[in-house]
């Protein structure tokens, strides 16, 4: 067994039968890189179009956090010139975050932490204020942290 990954060839790490060696979910483990290789069932239905709320499945989303803000608007602008749609492009009082679907119809949030001092003397008031965004177009990609709600009187 071998698969193309990367333009290289990865063979499947065999046992002293010729059988593949696999991995804890099953599949193939290929070699010398050891990636697993899962396959999707085909019939499936084509993935709809991802929801916050509203949608039988049982992960809405992951979350990807990123290190910092330039890392964040610099893989927003990839993206945006991609073509991938963002879903929803969002403000909360701790992160700023964008919502985009996998391929498989999965919602991924990629996000960067607001700096703690602008939230961590009310975590509460942080935790729970939400501010929408444009989703298309150059406005997608303004992040307006010097304009930001700062959360801290209510600690003080």
């Amino acid at each position: 067994m071998s698969i193309q990954i990367d333009n290289k060839r990865e063979q499947a790490i065999t046992n002293g039968n010729g059988e593949p060696i696999r991995g804890t979910w099953g599949a193939p483990i290929l070699g010398p890189r050891n990636i697993p290789v899962e396959r999707e069932n085909p019939d499936l239905p084509p993935p709809g179009e991802w929801g916050l709320f509203g949608k039988p499945v049982a992960l809405n989303h992951v979350a990807i956090a990123f290190p910092n803000r330039d890392a964040w608007l610099k893989r927003l602008a990839f993206l945006q010139e991609s073509g991938v749609k963002f879903q929803m492009r969002v403000n909360h009082g701790v992160t700023h975050s964008v919502y985009i679907s996998d391929p498989n119809g999965y919602g991924v949030e990629l996000l960067y932490e607001l700096p703690r001092e602008m939230w961590e003397s009310d975590i509460d008031a942080g935790l729970n204020y939400l501010q929408m965004l444009p989703t298309e177009g150059a406005a997608a990609l303004v992040d307006d942290i010097e304009n930001a709600p700062r959360f801290g009187t209510a600690a003080e």
